[in-house]
């Protein structure tokens, strides 16, 4: 395990207007030097002949400069999770979480993915949208060492209480960790096993918790993860 702190003591993020505003400052405003950068090595890339192991530390530059973007993105996602208001209304839950499937192909496996039909919610649709495009995203790619893979998205009452969940086959993970996934950037998989920010999860709790709803997660190591959501229906 890669983080061994206390998660008492850390606050929820972005939780004033300040810390928003801040946030999504940094994120707007490092996005277009960081493009630069990436621009940059293009151009000595054409500019001049190169040596293999020139090519090889382009290379290492403008993936570092990616991570950073896919940083700021999640940010973004993040500042936008929990500081615009929320515009409710009817939200097809199947055909958002088909249509995400549909974007998000993967080559040299089987994907295997059943999304139940007349799933429906009272929310605001962009960000659901965003919820279930981390949660898809995550069970593709925990699934990546999988030859089969298999995606199930669906509703289902615990103790009393409607929930959405998302589940996969993956690696899993040892279910007395789960509490660390909800942390900023805390991760139970090296960086070098699976590429990420570390905020996605962080996310969709806040846009759950934003609709006054759950989320709990169960996972086994080597038995793949369900995580499940509740959302108002009215």
């Amino acid at each position: 395990m890669n983080d061994s702190a206390d998660d008492r003591s850390i606050e929820w993020p972005l939780k004033t207007t300040e810390q928003r505003l801040f946030a999504a400052a940094v994120a707007h405003d490092l996005k277009s030097p960081v493009n630069n950068i990436v621009g940059q090595i293009g151009i000595l890339e054409e500019l001049q002949e190169t040596t293999e192991e020139q090519r090889r530390r382009y290379e290492i530059i403008r993936q570092s400069a990616l991570k950073i973007m896919n940083l700021l993105n999640s940010l973004r996602d993040l500042t936008s999770a929990t500081g615009r208001p929320l515009r409710k209304k009817e939200v097809d839950i199947t055909t958002l979480a088909n249509r995400i499937l549909q974007e998000h192909p993967v080559k040299d496996r089987t994907i295997l993915s059943h999304v139940e039909s007349g799933l429906h919610a009272y929310a605001d649709e962009n960000l659901i949208e965003d919820a279930l495009e981390n949660l898809i995203g995550n069970a593709l790619k925990f699934t990546a060492s999988k030859p089969v893979t298999k995606i199930d998205v669906g509703d289902v009452v615990i103790e009393g209480e409607r929930y959405f969940f998302v589940r996969d086959n993956g690696v899993g993970f040892d279910q007395k960790y789960s509490h660390r996934l909800f942390r900023p950037f805390s991760r139970l998989h090296s960086q070098k096993e699976f590429d990420g920010s570390g905020i996605g999860l962080v996310t969709v709790r806040a846009i759950v918790e934003r609709h006054g709803g759950k989320v709990r997660i169960e996972s086994k190591v080597g038995a793949g993860t369900v995580l499940y959501f509740s959302l108002p229906s009215a």
